[in-house]
């Protein structure tokens, strides 16, 4: 109620002020106002009191509903920027966080990635190294298989010459007499 009080004279005193002001510079007059201008000044002193009361009345349930209105309003703002603050403090502590556990999932997934390829290195050298016994145990079974052939051939080509020699050898040394009879040996038992 004290402050009210202080309204209204403060008011007062800046409404009176202009008033004083306008009244020690009228024609010249340098001395205390006269009746006339105290009368105008009691007029506009009451017709501000009057001013003022009107707005009080007429704009004091509508001042309250909407100071009270407004109040609400921003109590509601700061709650609900207060929440928004709040959720997004939460997401950029998740997003923080996945970026902490990003770069750890990159770690580890470059871990992963080098055990694969070192565990493909080795597989690929163990198959190379795979690959390799299985050729040379070929090339040792085809070298084997055409060194038995060979041997084949030369025994079958020393034999065939063995023979070749042997027929001209007891050709050379065979007479006609000693050639038929063993032909006529040969005949009797193929035919008997």
């Amino acid at each position: 109620m004290n402050f009210g009080i202080t309204k209204i004279i403060a008011a007062l005193l800046l409404l009176l002020s202009p008033v004083l002001a306008i009244a020690s510079t009228d024609g010249g007059h340098s001395g205390p106002p006269t009746h006339g201008q105290w009368v105008l000044m009691a007029f506009t002193v009451v017709n501000f009191l009057i001013f003022a009361g009107l707005m009080r009345r007429f704009t004091k349930v509508p001042l309250r509903d909407f100071l009270a209105s407004r109040r609400k309003e921003l109590v509601e703002a700061m709650a609900e920027a207060t929440k928004a603050k709040a959720e997004a403090d939460r997401v950029k502590k998740e997003y923080e966080e996945k970026a902490a556990g990003l770069a750890q999932a990159r770690e580890e997934l470059i871990a992963e990635v080098r055990g694969i390829a070192e565990s493909e290195r080795e597989h690929a050298i163990q198959a190379a190294d795979e690959a390799c016994v299985r050729l040379m145990q070929d090339v040792e079974r085809t070298a084997d298989s055409d060194l038995a052939r060979a041997r084949l051939e030369l025994r079958a080509e020393a034999a065939r010459l063995a023979t070749e020699i042997a027929t001209k050898e007891i050709e050379a040394k065979m007479d006609p007499a000693t050639r038929s009879r063993l032909l006529k040996e040969f005949l009797e038992r193929v035919d008997g």
